[in-house]
């Protein structure tokens, strides 16, 4: 959680995420809104496009079976009047040794809010395992 942030036209959203053992499925969430205000298209190492709509968040990271470390990195268009658009990419390590390739997640999402701007970006964890020691979530902002 980042809380709060300045009131920003522009955002960029950084993440690097370790596991501490387990499998990590994160979502991005602002203003502490988990209502079912947010509708994303999203698309796993640039297979076919999966929407879903009238969920409580943004997909961000891909989904995986095991522990791994995951990037990504995500602009939101912050209009007060216009509903928040985001733009972004994700990439995770979670096969190991160099045979094996990354997961990569793309995606285009909005959350449905004209009332306000964001203030708080969450990247919440809705996998078994959690994020460890050196996970950072960065925002940065400009008009």
């Amino acid at each position: 959680t980042i809380n709060p942030i300045a009131a920003r036209k522009y955002l960029n959203i950084i993440f690097h995420i370790f596991s501490t053992g387990g499998a990590i499925n994160g979502t991005l969430r602002f203003n502490n809104d988990s209502g079912n205000n947010y509708s994303n298209d999203y698309s796993i190492n640039y297979g076919a496009a999966t929407t879903v709509a009238s969920t409580s968040g943004l997909a961000a990271v891909v989904a995986t079976s095991t522990a791994g470390f995951h990037a990504g990195n995500f602009d939101v268009y912050n209009s007060l009047a216009q509903r928040k658009l985001v733009e972004g990419r994700g990439v995770n390590d979670a096969n190991a040794g160099a045979a094996s390739g990354s997961n990569s997640i793309e995606m285009v999402g909005k959350w449905d809010n004209t009332a306000s701007q964001i203030t708080r970006v969450d990247l919440v964890n809705g996998g078994a395992g959690d994020f460890a020691i050196g996970s950072q979530l960065i925002v940065l902002g400009h008009d």
